[in-house]
């Protein structure tokens, strides 16, 4: 899960007896987030800690596998305290924060990626956390093939991915850095793969040539389609970028076509 966070503007006084403010990017895999590193992104400036006597603690609590992240704007623990008007030794830098970084981004609401035929009849059995878990590894992977960046692969392992019942027709939908996959297809019912690393189920041209396949919304070009708006990827006229998917029909097997001339 990511927060942007800025904190500004604020009085505090130590009524407590422990330190007046305190960031911390705990670890750990929180509910309904399937790829559960957790990434703060802070800017903290302008607050009046105790008449500039009070005490900060960052902390990244991410532990030996980085489970959580701790980007500050602020150039250093020096530009962090002045940027508060309080003493450099007055802060506390736990763990290994990243200084310097880019400015707190805005989440901004992606269009959803629909169903062509729009809503389905229903009656569809409905996605499973597991199945989801697979297929995100899966379209992970496939992106992590094109050569990202370091950058751009901490993205992917801070997206956070939910079932949920969207509105009428939708397959799902990018919110910030927060997937959102329709519970049943939109009435369709999902086509998640057995072999989700190989494309065996469909021809050259994306189109379903086994019975399971053909009757379902495939799932892995859905999860790939909303992992490249979180890289920044816009809609296109057709293939895995389209705004539409049709029933038995997977785009995520030409992506060699789609990211081979792409310059991240």
């Amino acid at each position: 899960a990511t927060l942007n966070a800025t904190v500004t503007g604020n009085n505090l006084q130590n009524l407590g007896g422990g330190d007046e403010l305190e960031a911390d990017s705990e670890d750990g895999v929180q509910t309904g987030n399937l790829h559960g590193r957790s990434l703060l992104c802070l800017n903290m400036s302008g607050n009046t800690l105790d008449a500039g006597a009070g005490t900060m603690v960052v902390d990244e609590d991410g532990g030996t596998a980085q489970d959580a992240i701790l980007n500050i704007v602020q150039t250093s623990q020096a530009n962090l305290a002045s940027a508060n008007g309080i003493p450099t030794g007055n802060v506390t830098v736990a763990g290994t924060p990243n200084f310097s970084a880019a400015a707190c981004a805005t989440p901004t609401h992606g269009s959803p990626l629909t169903a062509a035929g729009g809503q389905g009849p229903g009656a569809a059995a409905s996605l499973t956390t597991a199945q989801l878990s697979v297929i995100v590894d899966e379209a992970s992977s496939r992106f992590s093939a094109t050569g990202l960046s370091a950058a751009q692969t901490q993205l992917l392992q801070s997206v956070s991915v939910a079932i949920v019942d969207l509105a009428d027709g939708r397959l799902g939908e990018a919110f910030g850095m927060t997937i959102s996959i329709d519970v049943d297809a939109a009435g369709y019912g999902w086509f998640v793969d057995a072999t989700p690393d190989d494309d065996s189920e469909f021809d050259a041209d994306g189109q379903a040539i086994t019975e399971e396949a053909a009757q379902g919304m495939d799932l892995l070009t859905v999860v790939m389609h909303e992992l490249g708006h979180i890289l920044g990827l816009d809609h296109a006229a057709d293939g895995l970028m389209a705004e539409a998917l049709t029933l038995g029909t997977r785009s995520a097997n030409a992506h060699d076509e789609v990211f081979s001339d792409q310059t991240w």
